[in-house]
């Protein structure tokens, strides 16, 4: 999810690395706007029976931690969310 009126540059870049990270054939949705709300939307829109949300990590433990995002979404849905605490690969 890109801030409002992301640079269509912006977009491609992102869809660049999520693909990166993920297999080929999987579909890939660039929103704008905030993070929580379109990812909830995009769910419950999709029929998903379950959201899958990664960790940040705080700066000063390097201990993973669920950012406001994650909280956000975890308020907003009605759907069991993961959380899933790792590097991207």
């Amino acid at each position: 999810v890109l801030a409002p009126g992301a640079s269509g540059e912006a977009r491609e870049a992102a869809r660049a690395r999520v693909a990166a990270l993920v297999p080929p054939g999987t579909e890939i949705r660039i929103e704008e706007g905030d993070a929580a709300a379109r990812i909830a939307e995009a769910a419950g829109a999709a029929g998903a029976s379950l959201i899958v949300a990664g960790t940040g990590r705080d700066a000063a433990s390097g201990r993973a931690r669920a950012g406001s995002t994650v909280m956000r979404l975890l308020r907003l849905t009605p759907l069991p969310v993961l959380v899933a605490v790792g590097e991207a690969r």
